[in-house]
């Protein structure tokens, strides 16, 4: 019955182990799809948020056209006038390289004037586009050009006067200064790489900046609207990979359902554990109660055991005719203090205190002590007693009781002084 109660235990156990493991690898698995659809859904909004960020820098960096298209409209002659004001722009925008002014789309100023013979006389020529009439031409920028190992890119913004086209003002942006001032270099602190690319013809890519560490597989895109310009963004997660987080799901998914399984299987076996446990210790103590009966029912000397209250709780089978106990001393089994039979010294004449007697003083004053002394009992003649005792002590040396035994001294009971009838 034992052993095939065992195996059921241990059926149940496996059984128990499997479907927590089947539930708790489930529920991790959906809570990690959960997580990654979050990651994806935020891998995502940070491309676009960084394709934005980055046509806002360089809309601000051409911001400053709309006061040089003011001060040229106002006098279109003397274009010499804002050579100042171009100055101090390109000084507060460090992405700005430098700026152009081209009358009839011809470069006559440029700004700073060290690099006039290097532009000067160049013919903007703008790209053709349906929309574009004479009247109404558009902002539009050049393709991406590589200049001392750094990529440039040019911004024409058409002027008009008496509702005529009359020129341009260009702008040569520092792309590389540009995008220090993005927030790309700060996704690697998040582990995101990136690649920004431009695309030209015939479907030729430029990768205009990117992060140190490649693209992983799983890649997010964000074009970027730049007039004349198809650039895109490219964006991935440089977290976990799916093998080691499956890895680690498994892992928990077994020490959780093992640590459920054992939690299980002691809370059902430990109760029959201890009954056993206890019925075994009941049994030991039964039998042990048992010899000890024997034993305190066939020894000659009367033997008391009490605790720190004086209740006697053990007394050999031979104590129940002596009397020689103080009041104070309560025998545990027929619940009631005894009356004492007078108690004398050795000279059979002077009387003992009760607080005198030996089990008080070892359960009292914590001495051990052996006295001979004369019990005198109303019906029967008097006679000797050696009394031992001494206190009992717990592991931690408190006391928690005395121990007393009592021992007749045969004597010469027509000699004996003690003897009730001598004269």
């Amino acid at each position: 019955m034992s052993k095939h109660l065992t195996k059921v235990k241990i059926i149940g156990a496996i059984a128990c182990f499997l479907i927590l493991f089947f539930i708790i690898n489930f529920w991790s698995t959906i809570s990690q799809q959960i997580l990654n659809h979050q990651q994806s859904s935020l891998s995502q909004e940070l491309t676009i948020s960084n394709a934005v960020q980055i046509e806002q820098l360089i809309e601000s960096a051409t911001h400053t056209s709309l006061i040089l298209q003011s001060k040229i409209k106002s006098n279109p002659t003397k274009i010499e006038d804002i050579s100042t004001l171009a100055k101090i722009i390109i000084k507060n925008t460090p992405s700005i390289q430098h700026i152009r002014i081209s009358p009839n789309d011809i470069t006559t100023h440029v700004f700073p004037e060290a690099l006039t013979p290097k532009y000067k006389n160049k013919v903007i020529l703008a790209p053709i586009m349906p929309h574009n009439t004479a009247s109404q031409l558009s902002t539009f920028y050049s393709q991406p050009q590589l200049i001392d190992k750094q990529y440039y890119i040019k911004c024409h913004i058409p002027l008009s006067h008496n509702n005529e086209h009359w020129g341009y003002l260009s702008y040569q942006i520092n792309l590389d200064i540009l995008f220090n001032d993005s927030q790309l270099d700060f996704m690697k602190n998040k582990s995101y790489n990136y690649q920004l690319i431009s695309m030209g013809a015939y479907n030729k890519s430029t990768i205009l900046t990117q992060s140190n560490t490649p693209l992983q597989s799983e890649l997010y895109t964000a074009a970027i609207n730049i007039p004349n310009n198809e650039w895109f963004l490219h964006l991935s997660f440089n977290g976990e990979s799916t093998n080691s987080l499956y890895l680690i799901n498994f892992v928990f998914s077994i020490m959780l359902a093992s640590v459920f399984t054992l939690i299980g299987y002691l809370g059902l076996s430990e109760p029959s554990r201890l009954r056993k446990k206890i019925k075994r210790l009941t049994t030991q103590y039964e039998s042990h109660q048992l010899i000890l009966d024997q034993i305190m029912n066939n020894v000659n000397d009367e033997i008391y055991v009490s605790d720190r209250n004086g209740n006697v709780y053990l007394n050999s089978s031979n104590t129940d005719n002596s009397n020689h106990l103080p009041a104070n001393i309560l025998l545990t089994k027929n619940k009631k203090t005894l009356y004492s039979d007078p108690m004398f010294e050795e000279d059979g004449k002077t009387p003992i205190h009760p607080s005198e007697h030996p089990i008080n003083k070892s359960l009292f004053n914590n001495e051990s002590i052996i006295k001979t002394v004369v019990l005198s009992p109303a019906q029967a003649d008097s006679y000797i007693l050696e009394l031992r005792s001494q206190p009992i002590y717990d592991e931690l040396y408190n006391q928690v009781g005395a121990l007393c035994i009592g021992r007749r001294v045969e004597i010469n009971t027509q000699t004996s002084p003690t003897n009730k009838h001598s004269s």
